[in-house]
């Protein structure tokens, strides 16, 4: 599967997106983000790797999905710190699309051009966050 999840002890979440993703991929693990509630209600931020990724392939009306079960998970948890890592230029528009339709959720969200800088930025906000720099560092 080419969209991985992995929930860290210390209240965060990492996708990782390689080769062709789907926005079926995202959507699903959107929702399992905020299935669990007492899971959910720890999240403190969110990475999503792009790093590997060679096509993202999501429609209009599964942005629109995906926002929303974002914003159904920022009612538990309002005060998340997402980035997105999106190396490639259609990737990159595609998630600062993503961040325009969850604009007002709030959470704060950035879409960057490498992990690294995502990582130290992360780290800047919730310090102690990703004491190993996650998977597929």
């Amino acid at each position: 599967m080419p969209y991985r999840t992995w929930y860290t002890e210390d209240g965060g979440v990492i996708h990782v997106g390689e080769g062709v993703v789907t926005g079926a991929e995202i959507l699903a693990s959107a929702a399992q983000d905020h299935k669990d509630a007492e899971r959910a209600r720890s999240f403190r931020y969110g990475l999503a790797d792009f790093s590997s990724a060679t096509q993202l392939d999501v429609t209009a009306a599964q942005m629109r999905a995906i926002a929303d079960e974002n914003a159904r998970l920022a009612g538990l948890v309002p005060r998340a710190v997402v980035a997105v890592v999106a190396p490639a230029d259609h990737i990159y528009g595609v998630a600062r699309m993503w961040e325009f339709h969850t604009d007002g959720v709030g959470w704060e969200t950035w879409v960057f051009r490498d992990r690294a800088t995502a990582v130290a930025w992360l780290r800047e906000r919730c310090p102690g966050a990703l004491p190993d720099a996650g998977p597929a560092a």
